[in-house]
């Protein structure tokens, strides 16, 4: 047309084809081809960009790339063997751009090289190593979401994958990729962990590991033959295996494949966690010279024998006496051991965390005398512990110490336990148990569903008892001493057989709505002589387990005074309001003792007759403040 662009009906004229419904392109006079590189060249053709020959590819700035004019129309970008960089910002802002594939040659990407490329959707990898790649190399890629790993990738180095941000993409390996593995931490891909040093080849639309080993820390060397045996060589020191839950071990995969353990001479810093978890663990051997661990009867131990560091889970002994000379059990030392008895030394002082968890033919334990602490998880899930005992001198009890114990029915907390964790006899199959009395707070879960227990006790002293301490119990009545003043969320939730609850706390403040949560069957509330303040926080509490306080018995036990406090309250013909005290009577009659002191010298009373009578000489208090109001104020309808 005149204007000089074109438009119409597709015709085809030489290589020209043009579409009734393109959108107008103004004729321009743009580059489509020229250098970009030493030995590189480059041509845009039918909206695809191809670089040819090899070597490197210049750096340029944002706009500065020869093809700056065309690249908002690159759909396809078409990268020779043979060329080994693609330097800064290369194809920046190509926002066209859908898919790439990296050649074989290819081992650097520049900075920005693919930023804000943000149709990119797609990265099919074949370069045998591609190990430096910008940090920004694909910056404001919004749309990118699937990786390619073809057969012709050799080493797959942490760097791009990071620089892609591996956890949102979809990564996919062509059948038959075989690639070794390069980065600074072990990471977790296609459902695999993948560890530096160790090969991986994708086989029936699956990643395997290839050759199992590695290296781990300085000097140390890995291996897992065929039949299950892992093979420590070289000279060095083992890296910390780190806290039992975020442990960072390159055989972690393979626990469950590990049937045996050799540790070579040169072999240090071994701890229990290196080999702890291991199922089908039968035998360990260490070499002979080594100073830093070593084996009696099947089982591994520093060099000293002052800790005992495994006990192999497959190792089929029945019973086990822990020598004299320990004075420690490592971390998950036992965990999974099919042992029923192990007796422990008197010099014991220390036990690890998970040492004797999911131990399922696990009978009976005593803890020695020196022992001040039972950690996290210590017995976890041995399901058949029946009988323990605890030393008195025991401070310290961990979070799930003994939970899920299903045959374990009593238990005696020494009153030297001051520290009691979360947990720790939930799920057990307890009939009589104990808060020790130096407790001063009933830790959460302490003994939730232990659908055995009808019956316990809570010393004076404690002040709180923490959300479903015993939920879904099966208590029938409860006593909250004098020092109580908090119960947390579903703390006797679910207690469907809990019938009573005795009240001596001065003054339970802070009762949760839910507290009592489904306590169907709640009917009595005795008032004990020591109650001196009733909230109404804690009738909330029991209108919520039972849907009203119609029918509750609610009864008032020898002579007492108490204040109420909080919103009116009427259970059945006595009505209790706010900031009025009441006079119990030895027979367990209640009066609202309607007078008081509202000054220094000045007293008030209402009589029988409505008459509110001020006496005294003085100044009465100021009530003037919303917050400071009359001790007479829920009195005003009977004045």
């Amino acid at each position: 047309e005149e204007d000089g662009s074109v438009s119409g009906n597709q015709v085809s004229e030489g290589e020209l084809t043009v579409s009734q419904n393109a959108p107008a392109v103004q004729a321009t006079s743009r580059a489509t081809e020229g250098s970009c590189g030493e030995n590189v060249t480059w041509r845009f053709e039918n909206n695809k960009l191809y670089l040819l020959g090899e070597g490197e590819v210049d750096s340029y700035s944002a706009d500065g790339a020869p093809w700056a004019d065309v690249r908002e129309s690159i759909t396809e970008i078409e990268i020779e063997e043979g060329i080994t960089k693609i330097g800064d910002s290369a194809f920046y802002g190509c926002i066209a751009l859908t898919n790439v594939t990296l050649p074989g040659s290819l081992n650097t990407i520049g900075d920005y090289s693919f930023a804000q490329c943000t149709a990119l959707e797609g990265v099919t990898l074949a370069s045998k190593s591609l190990e430096t790649i910008g940090i920004n190399a694909f910056d404001g890629c919004s749309g990118l979401k699937k990786l390619t790993i073809t057969s012709g990738v050799q080493t797959l180095h942490d760097s791009i994958l990071n620089r892609m941000g591996w956890e949102q993409l979809e990564v996919n390996f062509e059948e038959e990729a075989r690639f070794e593995y390069q980065g600074d931490t072990g990471i977790t891909l296609a459902g695999i962990a993948l560890y530096p040093g160790m090969t991986y080849i994708a086989q029936d639309g699956s990643l395997k590991a290839e050759g199992v080993g590695g290296e781990y820390g300085d000097g140390v060397k890995w291996f897992m033959t065929p039949d299950g045996e892992l093979v420590l060589s070289g000279s060095g020191t083992m890296p910390d295996p780190g806290e039992m839950e975020k442990m960072v071990i390159p055989w972690n995969s393979y626990r469950v494949d590990i049937t045996a353990i050799r540790i070579g001479a040169d072999i240090k810093g071994v701890k229990s966690l290196h080999f702890a978890l291991c199922p089908n663990l039968e035998s360990i051997e260490v070499e002979e010279g080594n100073s830093d661990c070593c084996v009696e009867n099947g089982v591994l131990f520093n060099a000293g024998k002052t800790v005992l560091l495994i006990f192999p889970c497959g190792k089929q002994d029945e019973s086990y006496s822990v020598p004299e000379s320990v004075l420690e059990i490592g971390d998950a030392a036992f965990a999974y051991a099919g042992i029923k008895t192990v007796a422990l030394p008197e010099g014991l002082t220390e036990i690890g965390e998970a040492a004797f968890a999911m131990c399922p033919n696990l009978q009976e334990i005593k803890i020695p005398d020196k022992v001040t602490e039972i950690p996290m998880q210590a017995f976890y899930a041995c399901q058949n512990l029946g009988q323990i005992e605890l030393p008195e001198g025991l401070q310290t009890i961990g979070d799930m110490a003994f939970s899920s114990c299903l045959k374990l029915r009593e238990i005696e907390i020494p009153d030297s336990v001051k520290s009691i964790g979360n947990s720790v006899f939930a799920g057990c199959g307890l009939q009589k148990a104990n808060v020790p009395a130096g407790m001063s707070v009933v830790p959460e879960r302490l003994f939730a569903y232990c659908e055995a227990l009808s019956s316990i006790e809570i010393p004076e002293g404690v002040t709180q008892i923490g959300g479903r301490a015993f939920y879904d119990c099966a208590l029938t009545d409860v006593v909250l001493p004098a020092t109580m003043n908090k119960i947390e969320e579903y703390a006797f939730g679910g207690c469907e057989t809990l019938t009573s609850i005795r009240l001596e706390s001065t003054n339970l403040s802070d009762t949760d709505r839910d507290a009592f949560d489904d306590c169907t069957a709640l009917n009595t509330i005795i008032v004990g002589k020591t109650a001196k303040t009733l909230n109404n926080s804690f009738f909330a509490a029991i209108e919520t387990a039972r849907g009203n306080l119609e029918n509750l018995t609610l009864t008032f036990e020898g002579e007492n005074q108490f204040t109420y406090v909080g919103e009116s309250l009427t259970i059945g013909e006595l009505v209790l309001l706010e900031g009025i005290t009441y006079k119990v009577d030895e027979n367990g009659k209640i009066e609202a003792d309607m007078s008081g002191t509202c000054g220094k010298n000045v007293q008030w009373e209402l009589d029988d007759t409505g008459k509110l009578i001020i006496s005294g000489s003085g100044p009465m208090d100021d009530f003037s403040s919303y917050a400071s109001t009359p001790p007479w104020y829920s009195l005003r309808d009977r004045i």
